[in-house]
């Protein structure tokens, strides 16, 4: 009876004690470095706005699209309508476009790049 009652008031005592030694750990993550992330993240999307804007005011990518019959007013329009998934999609052919152009290389695979871009961007704002 006595080994029990023991039994009985340890365990008791170790479950009061769980509660304040799991608030003792340290955390992984400080709240400051999370609050950084959820910001950097919730900056993504305008940054990939800002980079498309800028690729579709260059004027050869202009003169190129005049070339193939895209509105570029209407495809720069379309750029704030885009969502943040729809940006991530566009993103990898803007950065081998905005690579491609800066490098002065004036290629198919830029011309191509750059088409689909302003297509994507049109077909997004006619469907939505």
């Amino acid at each position: 009876m006595r080994a029990a009652r023991s039994t009985t008031i340890i365990f008791a005592l170790v479950l009061l004690a769980a509660p304040v030694a799991a608030r003792a750990q340290t955390h992984v993550v400080e709240r400051k470095d999370l609050d950084a992330a959820v910001a950097r993240r919730a900056a993504e999307p305008e940054a990939e706005r800002r980079r498309l804007r800028s690729l579709l005011g260059r004027p050869d990518v202009q003169r190129l699209a005049r070339a193939n019959g895209i509105d570029v007013r209407r495809a720069e329009a379309g750029v704030a309508t885009l969502s943040a998934d729809e940006l991530a999609r566009i993103a990898p052919y803007a950065s081998a476009a905005e690579a491609q152009l800066s490098g002065g290389q004036m290629l198919t695979i830029s011309t191509t790049t750059i088409i689909l871009i302003l297509l994507v961007v049109i077909l997004i704002v006619l469907i939505a």
